[in-house]
């Protein structure tokens, strides 16, 4: 039995011994497999990109819109929202801005406006985001002719508004309260923003928080020539806009 079984082991373990041979590739062809799998590897694990979702701006309450109607002035004007995500706009009344892109409210109200007052109205609709100051503690300026101008300590929120009233309000025959200016320093420029107290005090237009170290300055009835070069030199740009 045992000389029967031997050479068939023989035999078996021969063949094996070839097949190896016969199926292990040289060491050129694995470095050429294994470059080739990975590169297919690398495919494979590679994310696919997603594409981008770009979230736009959405008005909430306290926001600032800024509207303004080609052709027709006295529809323009700053309406803030209210606690109900309302805004009481000339002609059309409360409208619902909660929620709604600037796109999305300037495609409302041209079709509000043209559905019963305006023939193909061209609105531009601006936001201008709320802002909050977190940190109150420093100086402010208030200067011109208001009753009680000088150097003053805050150590809470305050407006334009409550600013000039710290001051003791403005003299009546001398300031221009159409033209009251809010400087303030921002990354080493320094910019001018105008507002008119007239505005903010009778009809509500947009009342501006003011941080520590700004400088409010209310115009001469007359501007002097000094004041007039001085705005003229500083960029007039809309402070809080986004």
């Amino acid at each position: 039995m045992m000389n029967f079984r031997l050479p068939k082991l023989l035999i078996l373990s021969a063949l094996l011994s070839l097949a190896a041979c016969t199926n292990t590739p040289s060491l050129d062809t694995l470095k050429k497999v294994d470059a080739s799998n990975n590169a297919a590897v690398e495919r494979l694990i590679t994310p696919v990109a997603k594409p981008e979702i770009v979230l736009k701006p959405q008005f909430h309450q306290g926001d600032t819109v800024i509207m303004k109607v080609y052709r027709f002035d006295d529809l323009a004007g700053e309406y803030v929202v209210n606690s109900n995500g309302m805004v009481d706009f000339p002609l059309i009344g409360d409208t619902t801005v909660l929620g709604l892109t600037v796109e999305d409210l300037q495609s409302e109200l041209t079709a509000r406006y043209g559905e019963s007052y305006l023939q193909n109205p061209n609105i531009t609709i601006k936001r201008i985001e709320k802002i909050e100051i977190k940190a109150i503690a420093g100086e402010i300026v208030i200067d011109g002719p208001v009753n009680k101008p000088g150097v003053y300590e805050i150590t809470e929120n305050i407006t334009l508004l409550k600013a000039i009233a710290i001051a003791g309000g403005t003299k009546i025959l001398e300031a221009n309260t159409k033209r009251v200016y809010l400087i303030r320093q921002s990354k080493g420029e320094r910019l001018v923003a105008v507002y008119n107290l007239k505005e903010i005090r009778e009809n509500g237009a947009f009342d501006p928080p003011i941080a520590p170290g700004d400088a409010i300055v209310v115009d001469y009835a007359e501007v002097s020539m000094a004041v007039r070069e001085f705005i003229r030199s500083s960029p007039l740009l809309a402070l809080f806009l986004r």
